[in-house]
């Protein structure tokens, strides 16, 4: 066994489910849900890309809306 080699790095943050991190109430707030925020947020992102004279817009809201989630939970988390 080699013992040069450093330890594994232990797991300290297990990623949580997509379905139960967009369904998790905000901290102090019991009725505002993660995907209650980011809803609008993206809404925002998208109308104001929609506005960039020099950008092509080539997805629909709605898909926009899904793959912007997506990347949050994929990137962030």
């Amino acid at each position: 066994m080699n013992r040069d080699k450093e330890p594994p790095i232990p797991i300290t943050h297990v990623k949580p489910d997509f379905y139960r991190w967009v369904s998790q109430t905000v901290a102090y707030e019991s009725d505002v849900y993660v995907i209650d925020i980011l809803t609008p947020i993206s809404h925002q992102y998208y109308k104001w890309l929609c506005k960039l004279p020099d950008y092509d817009v080539v997805l629909d809201e709605d898909s926009f809306t899904r793959d912007f989630i997506n990347m949050l939970y994929e990137k962030y988390l």
